[in-house]
């Protein structure tokens, strides 16, 4: 049950972000679905058999957030962005990393280390 939570935890990070960081795009829907395949067992295998002591991945993941927090959305010949979409990723990505920074308080406070893992690797996938 706990790993099931971590590919929540996971599904819900990785597509909120993604949807406003932006990032690359494979070019035929048979690699796409075998990237996300893999990422999304990459994350879960780290999290359970990789994990970091909880402070480590409280740190990290403040860090990565910041630097999430300065990137500007990535834009891919896939997938152009205009300006006035640009200013609207950088407003959903601000509201959606101050939510991630109080879950990342919480599964910390907690001691949900297997879930603070996960969201520390998830950070890593963006």
């Amino acid at each position: 049950m706990q790993m099931v939570i971590a590919c929540i935890i996971f599904l819900v990070l990785f597509m909120l972000l993604r949807s406003y960081v932006g990032g690359i795009h494979m070019h035929t829907y048979k690699s796409c679905f075998l990237v996300s395949c893999l990422v999304t067992c990459g994350v879960l295998v780290l999290s359970k058999y990789f994990s970091l002591n909880s402070i480590t991945a409280f740190f990290v993941s403040i860090v990565i957030l910041v630097g999430i927090f300065f990137m500007t959305p990535i834009e891919h010949e896939n997938r152009p962005v205009t300006a006035s979409e640009k200013n609207y990723f950088e407003k959903q990505k601000r509201k959606i990393l101050l939510c991630i920074f109080v879950c990342l308080i919480l599964v910390f406070v907690f001691r949900q280390k297997v879930y603070l893992n996960t969201m520390l690797y998830t950070l890593l996938a963006i």
